[in-house]
């Protein structure tokens, strides 16, 4: 045996390896450029130190020989000089690396024995086909990127080749060999005025614990227990640590978030660009910027092997360990693996919102529970392999959560609700949207929500009256403050009155398609719910004019918003002799949207019953005319602040001129689609209505003459203006608003004919303070 073949059996895997990648380090690599030539790139060795810095660059003739050599070093543009590691620099050797550096961007073609150009043939000698450094295996290359010391060498190694971009996605912290310096767990960089470092006092004695740096999701065991006592390992740090509260072993600990926790960065990936590839790209180049903290990502292609897969998420659950927000919506290729690699390597993460991801189950879920002690919101949306068993662990493991909603869930059942509600005490909000929820699930959710103070609950089909009256007189719903109720038949006169009996704290309560409550329920709920500010019915129809009247005069008085929407049963005739003649003082807002063959006669009586509104919503009501609304324009126009009159089209100048008389305080009009005013009425609002500050005047048939006046007398103090659909507008109007509107926010000009696009150019360029500026341009 030669003692070439005795040294090369003595030598280690590690040794074999790294004297691989040198001896392809020290290789000439020759690449053709399209209107280059051929360029040769060397590595600079430097005997001083043993290392090599920099690179000899030199353009060929097409022969063997170059014809002159540059110097790219650490003085240069370049991308890599700076990033060369005092260790194993070869990576930089890469020919890809330099071409893409020095060439113009093109497109990347085959490589082949002859390289096929334009004006001439490049001769490529064997040679310089091998590619040593890839030639490696995986593991080889691997083991080589854990001496990397520095993060900017990582991303710069990573952006050699799409291959060892994916091997470090797959690497975890801990396969890094490169011990970083001694710095406080609390983040500090001091070294000598640190007390935690100086410290002499053992850390156990120092009371305080923090998170460690722990990630291992490269391999995912759906069986195994978590390791408490990895958070709760104690380590020297100081008082400027960030504080988090945790529970471990049913113990309060402060933990101290590590200096690898301090991400700050968000990204938003939608459409094509959500693939493991760009994911893996996000997870290694944000390390270089500070730590990535919250990642959105929406609606990936759904077809095989297209869109991000569970690739991606484990490559950020290796190096996105300060992620604190994942946002997955509409991705089919995830899978319970992936969410699993984020249970393990973000142990940080405090929000999860899931939608429309149908390869999502139990065990993906149970691993973010586990893996997640901070865990304080969860949104899970349409995701049809999600049951109990998900919501089971987030009852046993995530005992910081407060806000907690499953929607559309068909497995999801009362057993999964009832642990969540029994095991997060700390749970105030709390949203139930087509689940498998009986009535005794319901009782016991009321019997242990002694946080809650806002719930949804909607399309319950499972529950009834007698569910609805246990779940409100059990003892954990005193605190509840906001409370939304939609298409639950179970909602009766009964339930509404225990429900003013028992949340005496209630301060917005909104009922929609609730076909069971009546205006006896709506009159027992406003007498006993004291506190209640605002009230919204919504598809109500049992509910009538004169109902809702006797409520609001009868009731404590403190209510100050009602929203009555599409209740179509809003006048009856037979109900018409119970109506009462008091006021409500209280009233401050009133919606009265979209009620069809109402009618005039109810919504002007309403009206008029409420003499101090601020805010007045009549918008969709077509049935008014210039009668009715001038009516309630003298009867409580006094002190109106806001005034939606969208789509009345039966309004004229009239109306705008009775607003302008008796609405001196008005800061807010809409008339949306009141084709029937023009100039006259808004000649007469400039004149009249000194506080206006926003306009909406689309779909009207104004003019230039009615708009300079407007903007003459009120232009220099509106904020907003919209003019969406005025056909008569000309470019003269764009003038007039240069001119006269120097302190415009918001601007809307689309589907104006008649205004030029230089008119439209010149106006936009000229509003520097408006940030909101829409044409017919951007549509274009």
């Amino acid at each position: 045996m030669c003692n070439a073949d005795v040294e090369a059996a003595c030598m280690t895997a590690e040794e074999v390896s790294i004297r691989a990648f040198v001896r392809a380090s020290q290789c000439v690599v020759r690449k053709p450029v399209d209107g280059m030539g051929t360029l040769y790139a060397q590595p600079k060795f430097s005997a001083l130190d043993g290392a090599y810095h920099g690179f000899y660059l030199s353009k060929g003739n097409g022969e063997d020989s170059p014809q002159r050599a540059e110097w790219i070093g650490d003085d240069d543009f370049g991308m890599h000089a700076n990033a060369v590691p005092q260790i194993l620099p070869s990576y930089r050797t890469a020919a890809s690396v330099f071409v893409q550096s020095l060439s113009p961007k093109t497109k990347r073609r085959r490589t082949s024995s002859k390289i096929e150009d334009s004006n001439f043939l490049v001769a490529v000698s064997e040679l310089d086909q091998v590619d040593r450094i890839n030639d490696l295996p995986d593991e080889c290359l691997q083991e080589i990127f854990g001496f990397l010391p520095k993060v900017e060498d990582r991303c710069a190694a990573a952006s050699v080749c799409m291959r060892w971009l994916m091997l470090q996605s797959r690497m975890r912290r801990g396969d890094f060999k490169i011990q970083p310096n001694i710095v406080c767990k609390g983040g500090c960089t001091r070294k000598d005025s640190c007390p935690a470092k100086n410290s002499t006092k053992p850390a156990a004695e120092k009371g305080l614990n923090i998170v460690e740096e722990f990630s291992d999701v490269t391999k995912v065991r759906f069986d195994a227990v978590p390791n408490d006592n990895i958070l709760g390992a104690t380590d020297e740090v100081h008082m400027w640590g960030n504080e988090v509260d945790m529970v471990i072993n049913e113990e309060p600990r402060v933990q101290r978030q590590p200096q690898w926790a301090s991400g700050e960065l968000s990204r938003a990936l939608e459409g094509r660009e959500v693939t493991d590839v760009k994911l893996a790209l996000v997870a290694i180049g944000e390390l270089a910027r500070g730590g990535l903290a919250a990642l959105k990502i929406t609606g990936g292609p759904a077809r095989v092997g297209k869109g991000v897969t569970d690739s991606g998420l484990i490559a950020i659950g290796n190096c996105c360990a300060a992620l604190r927000s994942l946002t997955l919506w509409g991705c089919d290729n995830i899978t319970d693996f992936g969410l699993a690699a984020i249970g393990s390597g973000c142990r940080l993460l405090q929000k999860l919102d899931i939608m429309k991801c149908p390869m999502v189950g139990d065990r993906g879920l149970q691993e973010i529970a586990r893996g997640c002690p901070l865990l304080s919101t969860v949104s899970i949306d349409s995701c049809s392999n999600v049951g109990d068993a998900s919501l089971k662990a987030l009852g046993t493991w995530s005992a910081s959560l407060t806000s907690f909603s499953v929607t559309s869930c068909s497995m999801v059942g009362s057993a999964g609700i009832s642990a969540v509600a029994l095991g997060c005490n700390k749970l105030k909000k709390l949203k139930l949207e087509k689940v498998r929820l009986s009535n005794k699930g319901l009782i016991a959710m009321g019997e242990n929500c002694k946080s809650v103070t806002s719930m949804k609950l909607a399309n319950l089909g499972w529950c009834t009256e007698e569910g609805f009256i246990g779940f409100f007189e059990g003892s954990g719903l005193k605190r509840l403050k906001s409370l939304l109720i939609t298409a639950c038949p179970g909602m009766t006169d009964v339930s509404l009155e225990v429900v003013g009996k028992v949340c005496q704290d209630l301060k917005l309560c909104v009922l929609s398609q609730c076909q069971s409550v009546t205006d006896k329920g709506l009159q027992s709920f406003l007498q006993c719910c004291v506190c209640l500010d605002s009230l919204q019915l919504e598809r109500c129809h049992a509910i009538t004019n004169g109902g809702v009247l006797t409520a609001l005069v009868q009731g404590k008085g403190n209510l100050r918003t009602l929203n009555l929407s599409k209740c179509h049963g809003l006048w009856n005739e037979e109900k018409r002799a119970n109506e009462v003649s008091l006021e409500c003082l209280s009233l401050k807002t009133l919606n009265v949207t979209g009620c069809k063959n109402v009618g005039v006669e109810p919504v002007v009586k309403m009206c008029l019953r409420c003499p101090l509104l601020e805010n007045l919503d009549l918008s969709q009501m077509v049935d008014l005319n210039d009668e009715a609304i001038i009516s309630v324009i003298e009867g409580c126009g006094e002190h109106l602040v806001s005034l939606n009159l969208t789509n009345c089209k039966n309004i004229t100048d009239v109306v705008v001129a009775a607003i302008a008389s008796h609405c001196g305080d008005l800061e807010r009009l809409i008339l949306d689609g009141c084709y029937q005013v023009g100039d006259s009425g808004l000649q007469m609002l400039a004149a009249a209505c000194p506080s206006l500050k926003e306009l909406d005047l689309s779909g009207t048939s104004i003019t230039d003459s009615g708009l300079r006046s407007l903007v003459i007398s009120r232009g220099l103090w509106l904020q907003g203006l919209t003019l969406t659909g005025c056909i008569n507008l000309t470019d003269e109007s764009l003038s007039l608003i240069e001119d006269y509107c120097p302190s415009l926010g918001a601007l809307n000009l689309r589907n104006c004919p008649l205004l030029s696009r230089e008119g439209l150019s010149a106006l936009e360029s000229q509003l520097w303070s408006c940030d909101d500026f829409v044409s017919s341009l951007q549509l274009m």
